[in-house]
């Protein structure tokens, strides 16, 4: 999820031609995109949030035709992605440090972002609806086939190597 939320922040700041002086990435610490100086900041920390909602439901949307045994892990990363930039736009403090914190210190209102937060959360908990049954618990566990489990493996090693390669410590 924070791979896609950032690179939603470094889509944005290549399309206005700013500098992207970092991207912090790594399971222990919150994500962030550190860029250079611009008027386009709002609009820039926007894209994180909704690029980390929309890429993923499109993803699914595309696969969603094939019928994949494995489609509900799509399905279930997308409402991951919509519940978690939802509540961080919720909830998230007023810093300057966090997206919500920039955007309120950038001009954007509170409203807008309690309204995505709100509508992504939402959408976020529809996708999931039913999902536990996939996962092989709920009132119709289904059976977790060793092929999925394999799946679920590779995509979490992908997730660690792409925090690996962006990684940068500021210890």
């Amino acid at each position: 999820m924070q791979v896609v939320h950032e690179a939603g922040h470094v889509i944005g700041a290549l399309m206005y031609g700013v500098p992207i002086e970092r991207v912090l990435l790594g399971p222990l610490t919150i994500s962030q995109t550190m860029i250079g100086e611009t008027e386009h900041k709002r609009i820039i920390t926007w894209l994180g949030p909704i690029f980390g909602v929309i890429f993923p439901v499109v993803l699914w949307a595309i696969v969603r035709p094939f019928q994949w045994p494995e489609l509900f892990l799509f399905r279930f990363f997308a409402g991951f992605c919509l519940v978690a930039n939802g509540f961080y736009l919720l909830f998230g403090p007023a810093d300057g440090f966090t997206d919500s914190g920039a955007l309120l210190s950038h001009g954007a209102g509170r409203l807008p972002l309690i309204l995505f937060g709100v509508i992504a959360t939402a959408a976020g908990f529809l996708l999931w609806h039913g999902e536990a049954n996939d996962f092989g618990v709920g009132k119709q566990p289904k059976t977790v086939k060793f092929r999925t489990v394999l799946i679920s493996f590779a995509l979490l090693l992908l997730i660690i190597f792409v925090e690996i390669v962006f990684f940068r410590s500021t210890l």
